[in-house]
């Protein structure tokens, strides 16, 4: 039977998970949110974690065998009888195989999402010769802010998304210090958000770069002086990136970031 676990119980730090905490980081910062759902066998070579309203995310052990996967599988969606997950996260095999179960279940189908290819960058290779400056978003900016994120959401997501909708994330992110702008003579060039700390990586999240300034190495200064300013702190930066774009990953290892493990993010339809 799953049981609930709290933040810092060391649900988390038992060495099979270490191993891979970096594909599953984004398991570390739903934990520690108040109002999560957060289950684990009683062995914990299972654990999902899941914010209101969100993608579960599901992480198995790599040591379990067959037979005890498809089980403790059986016993999460038992665990989650009343709820109609929007969709499951997890490694390539075990997102699919959990969400086939619980789509059966609950009378709908599935479809991937997005594939993510996570990254950490334990030495950093920053760009040279990029023009401007990184500095944080203001509050006279929030409108700019907002703008780029939905342009990301757009870009990132295939979603539907303008300003006036992100405006309250906007708020949020500047308030708290987490959203940085690289500007070249006075233009708004690209931004990057800092996700937030586990402990041992900082995450770097809301990357985007608005057309018209793309393919002049921005976006990676950008990245670059986010992920120094993690390092700085002791952490290592990591980050996700979407597989259906080469592009975007290739700037990425050059910056010195190294994959680190897969996730599929598979909806319910």
């Amino acid at each position: 039977m799953l049981q609930s676990f709290l933040p810092g119980d060391g649900t988390l730090e038992q060495k099979a998970f270490v191993r891979e905490e970096t594909a599953f980081n984004l398991i570390h910062t739903i934990s520690a949110a108040p109002e999560s759902r957060r289950l684990r066998s009683g062995d914990g070579r299972l654990v999902f974690a899941q914010s209101p309203g969100r993608n579960g995310w599901l992480w198995l052990s790599p040591e379990l065998e067959p037979p005890e996967r498809e089980r403790l599988l059986g016993e999460l969606d038992e665990a989650l009888a009343d709820e109609l997950l929007p969709g499951v996260s997890g490694s390539p095999d075990a997102a699919p195989s959990f969400a086939a179960r619980h789509g059966a279940r609950t009378g709908r189908g599935t479809r991937v999402g997005m594939v993510m290819e996570a990254y950490a960058a334990p030495a950093l290779l920053p760009p040279t010769g990029v023009s401007g400056r990184m500095r944080l978003f203001g509050s006279d900016e929030r409108e700019l802010a907002a703008e780029f994120l939905a342009g990301m959401v757009r870009d990132v997501y295939g979603e539907l998304a303008d300003a006036a909708g992100q405006l309250a994330t906007a708020d949020t992110l500047i308030r708290a210090a987490k959203l940085y702008l690289w500007e070249d003579g006075g233009e708004p060039s690209a931004m990057a958000g800092y996700g937030g700390a586990s402990p041992r990586h900082g995450r770097i999240n809301a990357v985007y770069t608005p057309p018209d300034r793309r393919r002049k190495g921005y976006g990676s200064a950008l990245v670059a002086g986010v992920a120094g300013r993690i390092a700085g702190q002791g952490l290592v930066p990591m980050l996700y990136a979407d597989c259906a774009y080469p592009d975007s990953n290739r700037v990425y290892r050059r910056l010195g970031f190294q994959p680190a493990g897969v996730i599929a993010d598979i909806k319910f339809a």
